[in-house]
C-alpha cells in the first residue's frame, strides 16, 4: 500500500470515530481532505475561506454508550 492511501485510510478510520468535528480555516490540501466530513453542506473552497473567529462544526448524532475500558 502507497504512503498516500494508507493515510488516507488511516484519515477515514479516524474521522470515522470521532463524534466532534471543529474546523477552522485550513490549507488546500486540508480542505481537500476535511471536506468528506462536510460535504454536500460545506465544500473545500468555504473551509478554505473562512473567516477568523469562525468555524465549522458537525456533531455526531449517535447514541452515547458507556463504554468499560478496564475490560
Amino acid at each position: 500500500m502507497g504512503i498516500d492511501k494508507q493515510r488516507d485510510a488511516q484519515l477515514s478510520t479516524i474521522l470515522g470515530n470521532v463524534g466532534i468535528i471543529l474546523a477552522f480555516r485550513c490549507g488546500v490540501e486540508d480542505a481537500t481532505l476535511i471536506e468528506e466530513v462536510f460535504f454536500p453542506v460545506f465544500s473545500a473552497l468555504d473551509l478554505r475561506e473562512l473567516p477568523n473567529w469562525e468555524a465549522y462544526l458537525k456533531l455526531d448524532q449517535g447514541e452515547t454508550e458507556e463504554d468499560d475500558t478496564n475490560s
